[in-house]
């Protein structure tokens, strides 16, 4: 998978660019993080509800909707909730086997170190 996510700047919101391919596998991470949320790790994804998780996973579907090709970057105004959300599913994905994600579970890895890079 070719993945792009590119961090515009870090402040609150911060901006970043993604494609579709980050897009898609972070709704498909979320996706599973909230239909298994009682088996999730709550230190990998931290302390957050199952709302708030839900709502991330609406607001990534919402920018979703914006993407018209595969290749078109899509720039997100993105708060530290969300932004920190982000970087939770991708270290909780990449920490531990989950069956359902693994053949992405390569993509998961790069993403997650390329978004946070301090857990290389």
């Amino acid at each position: 998978m070719k993945e792009k996510f590119i961090i515009i700047f870090n402040e609150n919101p911060s901006r970043v660019e993604v494609n579709k391919n980050v897009l898609d596998l972070a709704i498909r991470v979320t996706n599973y993080i909230s239909d298994n949320f009682d088996a999730s790790d709550y230190f990998t994804i931290g302390n957050e509800s199952h709302e708030k998780v839900f709502s991330f996973l609406i607001f990534l579907k919402e920018n979703h909707g914006q993407l018209q090709t595969e290749v078109e970057l899509l720039p997100i105004n993105i708060d530290t909730v969300h932004f920190s959300m982000l970087e939770n599913i991708f270290i909780y994905a990449s920490n531990f086997d989950i069956q359902e994600l693994e053949d992405v579970q390569d993509d998961i890895w790069d993403l997650s170190h390329l978004i946070s890079p301090a857990t290389s």
